[in-house]
């Protein structure tokens, strides 16, 4: 069974440990071909990361996309050379909340720039989760798993 995965704001390094499964980030990926993101545009990006996925028979690839229709994209890309994406991995909601705390003290420590508050924080970490559940719902029909870790 090959495992072709992705995560959504999770460093593969930091908190996967699969022996057996290529770990990269999506840093490494663009050097690898050459990407520029000021040159090229996140169809590209996201071509670019699906035939990495098809590179590889087991691979991890860490802050890959952003949202829902983004690996959908993937996705569908994959399925048109009949491979399958495995696994979608979020962060837990534990993770989120302490993002959101530690960018609320390094504000408070850092001194505030210009239009973000406490507030802006809030609406910016809110938005964020709802992408994570517009994940978890939109792929709950599918084959491709989602795990929060």
């Amino acid at each position: 069974m090959t495992v072709k995965s992705l995560t959504i704001e999770l460093d593969v390094h930091e908190i996967l440990d699969y022996s057996d499964i290529e770990k990269v980030n999506i840093g490494e990926v663009m050097t690898k071909y050459d990407f520029s993101i000021v040159q090229q545009s996140n169809n590209e990006k996201l071509l670019m990361v699906s035939n990495e996925l098809l590179e590889n028979d087991n691979i991890i690839i860490g802050f890959a996309c952003f949202n829902l229709e983004e690996i959908n994209q993937i996705s569908d890309n994959l399925k048109r050379h009949h491979h399958l994406l495995s696994t979608v991995y979020i962060p837990s909601e534990e993770r989120v909340e302490k993002r959101k705390q530690k960018a609320i003290e390094e504000q408070k420590r850092w001194g505030y720039r210009d239009g973000v508050s406490d507030e802006e924080i809030e609406r910016n970490f809110k938005v964020f989760k709802a992408t994570l559940l517009e994940i978890k719902d939109g792929l709950s029909n599918t084959s491709i798993k989602v795990q929060a870790v």
